[in-house]
């Protein structure tokens, strides 16, 4: 598969995933993104980093994780910065 379809997937990936964070209510945007949702992004993230080596360093860092005693391990970047990172990948790849 080619760069520029690798490009095309992610941006699909992150379109949607962008959509779904601007559609949930405050409620929602208050609890922490799970485990698999931020594993799901650093996925995303890393295949962006991967596939553009020449912009690497300006795709934004991973999100980061912490183990709650009553939850578990869930991702500690939240949902803003999560939508922060997406639109700015998002944006690098449109361009590129």
């Amino acid at each position: 598969m080619s760069e520029i379809e690798v490009n095309k997937i992610l941006l699909k990936k992150t379109s949607g995933l962008i959509s779904s964070i601007e559609s949930m209510s405050e409620k929602e945007k208050s609890k922490l993104p799970s485990e698999d949702y931020g594993k799901n992004i650093n996925a995303i993230l890393e295949k962006a980093r991967e596939t553009n080596p020449d912009i690497k360093d300006f795709i934004p860092s991973n999100v980061s994780f912490s183990d709650y005693e009553l939850l578990g391990l869930m991702t500690s970047t939240s949902w803003i910065e999560i939508h922060a990172k997406l639109k700015q990948l998002s944006e690098l790849l449109e361009d590129y």
